[in-house]
């Protein structure tokens, strides 16, 4: 939180200081605090994942509610805070592949839990199989596409 105050501070000065007086700072101001407050909170409450062309597709359509991701160290990272808490999430942002122009979409973040096993199919022939792990899969609930 500190960085973000320190930024809109720095901007705020700068402006004040080569902005022309026939600009009414007040209103240029607010809607510049607007867009970073939407910008933090964004990165805050979601969750951002990268999927493949058939799994994007199926979970697009509102077919598949769930998504997998192995029990890591990496995974729990993005879950959970250092000290151990669960981060608070608002929503899943899936994207298709890294390219600019990736088609995206956003769903609701419903929590998650630990299974062992997945095996899914789904209507397009899409599969889901993970076999049986002892440390498990991480199974991220979906809810509404946004």
């Amino acid at each position: 939180m500190s960085k973000y105050v320190y930024h809109v501070f720095c901007i705020i000065y700068f402006l004040y200081l080569f902005l022309p007086p026939e600009i009414n700072l007040s209103r240029f101001l607010k809607k510049l605090i607007g867009a970073f407050q939407n910008m933090y909170i964004h990165k805050m409450t979601t969750l951002v994942m990268i999927l493949k062309k058939d799994p994007f597709l199926v979970m697009k359509s509102g077919e598949k509610k769930y998504e997998y991701r192995e029990n890591t160290k990496y995974w729990r990272s993005r879950l959970y805070k250092k000290d151990g808490t669960l981060k608070e999430f608002t929503y899943v942002e899936f994207s298709n592949g890294y390219q600019k122009d990736r088609p995206q979409f956003k769903c609701e973040f419903l929590g998650f839990d630990i299974v062992q096993e997945v095996c899914e199919t789904y209507s397009t022939g899409f599969k889901v199989n993970c076999p049986e792990k002892e440390e498990g899969y991480i199974w991220i609930k979906l809810g509404e596409i946004c």
